[in-house]
């Protein structure tokens, strides 16, 4: 996508294999936690299951032991790099509580418990990124050069995968030694992303030829045909990405072009699909426009046609919820909640699932499962964490100078970041690493901005001068 995001007389071009012989640590680590990105991007929840055959090793997992690796070689800047990021400071107490807990659990559930803290250990990929990108700066450029160049494949993928996997996920092939399907992406993932991809080509790229506002007209094309999609079998998609785009309708430097392009786009697609008619009718729900207000209807607390299973997931979830908020207030669930290993929804009672691979553990809402799992304590932490960050990223955007690099990547990572806590109220997103790798990925760079100012190409946004092609053998 040639959104100016590439400098002329550059090689930008992705690193082959063959560039990966002689790399330093930290190069290749970047490289290897962009490729990861990319494939939990395109590839989603069966992305997720690659791994070490036979064992509970997963890439996620695979990748968070060798950042650990990186990080303690490189201990001596740890210490700094936490005294001056407030947000680290306070994850690092979110995370010392989980781990007291976890060690309780270790003795009685074994790897369940471990399993269950996922939801707290991926975390610390914000303190890896945090960590590389301090001792490495230029290698933010090589992130989002990468970023820009996946981009428009993906908001061209994000809404052909969501019907894909409502057409084709229950009847193809599975993972290896799982019954996760090969084509079982999920549409709220790709939602968000492609709200997220939207925000980033108006918040972050420029477009000061008329070739590359034509490309922006296409991504937000696709984008928004993509949210729709994905809004048609899936309502957290639909909140998480109107609070994205409302957002970067405030955020970004030309807010009246980004709203006036965005509305128009949308009612095009809005009249071509009513004109045409387009459905595609899978298990009962249809993947059409009727489907989508329908959807949005509920979030405003209407009843549609298909009661009994919209307004009868609500109803579960709302219950459910309600269960385990007055257990917690109450102290029934103990001071640190109920902890890692034990099922959630066996104890409640609302399993929806007796196949042991498809079995729910949680809360279906990461943030009432940590609720559960950690009471009050961990729930006022985790609070805790997200206002600090939060209050940085807003810092870090009063401080830079309007239009800046710092002041447009802020605005974005704080857009994402919501959009993907928003969507982990409908759906359990932030214990798998699909969601959870990018989510403390972006934590992570939104700590290390403040070390981040660096002279910008104005014609591009990104650095001026090509860190990772000069300072680096990788070459984004």
């Amino acid at each position: 996508m040639e959104l100016a995001t590439a400098s002329r007389g550059r090689d930008l071009r992705p690193p082959l294999t063959s560039h990966m012989r002689g790399m330093t640590s930290p190069e290749l680590y970047v490289f290897m936690l962009a490729v990861a990105l990319c494939g939990y991007l395109f590839f989603n929840r069966p992305f997720a299951y690659l791994g070490v055959p036979g064992t509970p090793i997963f890439l996620g997992e695979i990748l968070l032991g060798a950042g650990l690796a990186l990080v303690f070689r490189r201990r001596s800047m740890v210490l700094p790099t936490l005294l001056r990021s407030p947000p680290l400071e306070a994850l690092l107490l979110l995370l010392a509580l989980g781990t007291a807990r976890l060690l309780l659990d270790l003795p009685e559930y074994g790897l369940l418990a471990v399993r269950d803290a996922a939801l707290l250990y991926y975390s610390l990929f914000a303190l890896v990124v945090a960590v590389v990108l301090r001792t490495n700066p230029p290698f933010l450029d090589l992130l989002m050069t990468w970023y820009v160049r996946i981009l428009p494949w993906f908001l061209g993928w994000a809404g052909v995968a969501v019907v894909i996997n409502r057409r084709f996920s229950w009847y193809g092939p599975t993972m290896p030694g799982t019954d996760v399907a090969v084509l079982g992406f999920k549409p709220g993932d790709l939602g968000v992303h492609a709200a997220i991809g939207l925000s980033f080509v108006w918040l972050c790229c420029k477009a000061p030829t008329v070739r590359a506002q034509r490309l922006r007209l296409l991504a937000t094309a696709a984008a928004l045909g993509s949210v729709l999609i994905a809004g048609t079998t899936n309502r957290g998609a639909i909140v998480s990405a109107a609070l994205i785009l409302g957002g970067t309708a405030l955020a970004a430097p030309r807010h009246r072009s980004f709203a006036g392009t965005t509305l128009g786009v949308l009612l095009l697609l809005v009249a071509l699909v009513a004109v045409t008619d387009a459905r595609i009718d899978v298990d009962g729900r249809e993947v059409s426009l009727p489907q989508f207000v329908e959807n949005v209807g509920t979030l405003m607390g209407g009843e549609g046609s298909t009661e009994g299973m919209q307004q009868g997931t609500v109803r579960w979830r709302l219950s459910y919820w309600g269960e385990i908020g007055q257990d917690t207030l109450a102290g029934r669930n103990g001071p640190l909640g109920l902890g890692f290993g034990p099922n959630l929804a066996d104890h409640y009672g609302y399993q929806v699932s007796f196949d042991t691979e498809q079995r729910l553990r949680n809360a279906h809402n990461s943030h009432m499962t940590l609720l559960a799992r950690l009471g009050l304590p961990g729930l006022a932490l985790w609070l805790l964490f997200w206002s600090v960050w939060g209050k940085s990223m807003f810092d870090g955007r009063r401080r830079a100078a309007p239009g800046t690099r710092q002041w447009r990547l802020a605005a974005w990572l704080s857009l994402s970041v919501l959009g993907m806590l928003v969507n982990a109220v409908f759906d359990p997103t932030l214990e798998g690493p699909q969601t959870a790798l990018w989510l403390w990925t972006l934590v992570g760079i939104g700590c290390a901005l403040p070390w981040m100012r660096q002279p910008e190409d104005p014609s591009t946004g990104l650095t001026a001068e090509s860190g990772p092609s000069q300072r680096s053998r990788i070459r984004p």
